[in-house]
């Protein structure tokens, strides 16, 4: 029998609410669209790509490219009598952090010649992979000066290397993807700089070749390709013309078919601003514009139909009504060959080249052939620097958080700046509504009656809550959150929610939107693991930091109004609180304890240490869904527990990224600063650090032991 929590009104909810706050956002951006004019749009133009660049163009110091060759391959088209040479290149994006790459220069026709960056998508070969190498020389044999680049963790530039059984550490591409996109998240920025950084960095490189017409530069790519196409033409003005493929389509379809993406396919956060895919590839125009779809896509071809309707309006409205296009192939997600001829065929036409007609390419290299390094790994190679210790490095000075001077002779007034920032950080309301709840049929177990509501934390949020109640006069209210729903801390009989409930604790279960009961039913079709890193939290996830309020905020917002609501129920009105939370549970528990300053006893189990622990771990064990963006720029999970002061804080069985026990030493380094503001209040013994020592983890904790007086 399982512990009774209420299930929302629709099993979907979370999903629906953030599609239809998704939609409102798109609509606004939509009617923006729709008062373009010729006139105004210079200025328009300039301000649009000044937005996006400020999200998509890093202020890094960007270094002397350092090109070397290492090879190179003498290729020819028997058909049309084309030759051209491939040399293979290593470059630096920044400093010793490296860039391979195939450079592709026609020894035929006369120059100067246009050029062209082929981004590569999610594949393992990347720019030597069959599709990519294949475009490349169709390009290449047109008369165009080609540079294909490896990506961040694919090809040759893997990033991270298990060097006893030589193999890969954690995986390639998306898997790497995902952890670099978390790190970038947690410093505040998105992932998709890297990859314009990069891509920038490459056109540097094709930009000096002497062979090269800079007045005619073409980008295109498919896939995590097409992605990096968009976000360069948004972010460059040297590109004048691009050609994405399978990759546009609408956010809000996208959404609404429940297909996930890597995390530097949100350029957060763009849709606060009402921004569609179709704003990023409008901010390119006048220049000509081709978008390459397959009917059979994951991303939805109604999105891709929708978008180029809006993009044909709205060059028309600014008087270029010739220079957006689309071509529509009936294939799956793939760079097939006529949708490669037609983008070879249109980058002719705009360059002002005759197309030679002889379609794909003949006798393609072999992957092993277009090795830029002597391994086939930049790491084995003796470039070691990865993107991973780049951003380690580069972390975000949180100094303003860091506990001395004034901080610890006017603690309350340091805890209150800190806590407004926070609560920003956050976007928790400034204005809060108030919650209200629908009561339901009660229940029980193990003997002790259970109270059930959902709670309305905001217009279209529900939160199942419900209340256990001790077979005496309550001593004071405890809240309760775990990461995979409040249920799970019953499962055990006479455990330690029961304990606490045996000791006259009032204990209400809570599951903040998403969790638990609220998990959405429907997953799709595209990626059915529902937590996994294209599963529907980690969609849900990233389209609110496109939003721009973070979903952590929101889940530690619902823990904040399940407080204020249950202070105020007939049998708890003016008795204590505390605040118990598991997991990510103990992180949010840790934040809103932060924020509202009237519960009086925290107990934070199993929560991540530091969030700048997952800077410097290979892969972590962490949900996306856990990490506030930007948090790092703010301060760390000491920082937060300094903000409980003088109140009861207990750090139970604390764990790193990957989830493993910390031990007393490193614990009590990390909360140094914590620990100065609870002695600055005269509380240094109401901060209680329990590190989980051996086989600690495996002993049934006791919560009581922590929450009498």
């Amino acid at each position: 029998m399982s512990f009774p929590m209420p299930v929302p009104s629709d099993p979907d909810l979370i999903h629906a609410w953030t599609l239809s706050r998704l939609s409102a956002a798109l609509d606004l951006g939509d009617a923006a669209r729709s008062s373009l004019s010729a006139s105004t749009w210079p200025d328009e133009r300039r301000q649009r790509r000044e937005q996006i660049g400020r999200v998509l163009v890093p202020d890094w110091e960007i270094p002397d490219p350092c090109v070397t060759i290492t090879g190179s391959i003498s290729r020819s088209d028997r058909r049309s009598g084309a030759r051209w040479k491939i040399l293979k290149l290593r470059f630096q994006s920044l400093e010793d952090y490296w860039i391979t790459a195939l450079l592709y220069v026609p020894e035929t026709g006369r120059g100067p010649f246009p050029g062209m960056i082929v981004a590569s998508g999610h594949l393992l070969e990347a720019k030597a992979g069959a599709e990519y190498h294949g475009i490349s020389e169709e390009l290449a044999r047109q008369g165009m000066v080609v540079l294909a680049f490896d990506p961040v963790a694919q090809g040759e530039r893997v990033q991270a290397w298990d060097y006893v059984d030589n193999k890969f550490l954690v995986g390639w591409g998306t898997t790497e993807h995902d952890y670099d996109g978390h790190r970038a998240l947690l410093c505040g920025w998105p992932l998709a700089q890297a990859f314009v950084w990069d891509g920038q960095r490459a056109l540097d490189v094709l930009l000096s070749r002497p062979e090269l017409d800079p007045s005619r530069v073409g980008v295109c790519g498919i896939s995590g390709g097409g992605t990096q196409t968009t976000w360069l033409l948004a972010a460059d003005d040297r590109f004048s013309a691009a050609s994405p493929a399978c990759f546009i389509t609408g956010w809000r379809e996208q959404f609404a078919a429940r297909v996930g993406a890597d995390p530097e396919q949100f350029p957060y956060p763009a849709n606060d601003w009402g921004w569609d895919q179709a704003d990023v590839l409008l901010s390119f125009a006048p220049k000509p514009l081709l978008i390459v779809a397959a009917t059979r896509d994951f991303f939805p071809i109604e999105g891709t139909r929708s978008t180029y309707e809006k993009l044909k309006n709205a060059y028309a409205l600014i008087g270029a009504p010739g220079s957006v296009a689309m071509f529509e192939g009936d294939f799956d997600h793939a760079y097939h060959p006529p949708l490669r001829e037609a983008t070879v065929r249109w980058f002719c036409t705009v360059f002002g080249i005759t197309y030679d007609g002889m379609g794909a390419a003949e006798a393609p290299c072999d992957p092993d052939d277009l090795r830029v390094t002597p391994t086939g790994q930049l790491l084995t190679s003796g470039f070691p620097r990865t993107l991973r210790h780049w951003i380690a490095q580069n972390r975000p000075d949180h100094s303003r958080s860091r506990v001395r001077g004034s901080a610890l002779y006017h603690p309350d007034v340091w805890q209150a700046r800190r806590r407004g920032l926070l609560s920003e950080l956050l976007g928790i309301p400034s204005e809060t509504p108030q919650p209200s709840a629908t009561p339901l049929e009660t229940s029980s177990w193990d003997g002790l009656p259970v109270r059930r509501w959902l709670l309305t934390s905001e217009p279209g949020v529900e939160i199942p809550c419900a209340l256990v109640l001790p077979r005496n006069e309550p001593c004071g209210l405890l809240v309760f959150v775990h990461e995979e729903g409040a249920g799970t801390g019953w499962r055990l009989a006479g455990g330690p929610l029961s304990e606490a409930a045996g000791e006259g604790w009032a204990v209400l279960s809570v599951d903040p939107r998403g969790v638990g009961a609220g998990v959405c039913r429907t997953q799709g079709d595209f990626y059915p693991d529902y937590h996994g890193r294209f599963g529907v939290e980690s969609h849900i996830t990233w389209t609110w930091t496109m939003l721009g309020r973070p979903f952590f905020g929101q889940r530690v917002f619902d823990v904040l109004q399940a407080l204020s609501w249950a202070r105020n129920l007939p049998d708890l009105a003016g008795s204590k609180s505390a605040l118990v939370g598991v997991g990510s549970g103990a992180l949010w528990a840790l934040f809103a304890s932060a924020l509202d300053g009237m519960v009086d006893k925290t107990i934070a189990h199993e929560p991540l240490f530091a969030f700048g622990s997952l800077l410097d771990a290979h892969e972590h064990s962490w949900h996306v869904s856990s990490l506030p963006p930007g948090i790092l720029a703010w301060g760390d999970v000491q920082h937060v527990a300094a903000l409980i002061s003088p109140r009861e804080l207990t750090l139970l069985h604390a764990v790193d990224a990957a989830r493993s026990p910390v031990s007393r030493l490193a614990l009590t380094k990390a909360y140094h600063d914590a620990r100065s503001v609870f002695n600055a209040q005269g509380a240094s013994s109401r901060l209680t650090l329990v590190p989980a020592e051996h086989c600690a983890r495996c002993e049934r904790p006791r919560y009581v032991d922590w929450l009498r007086d």
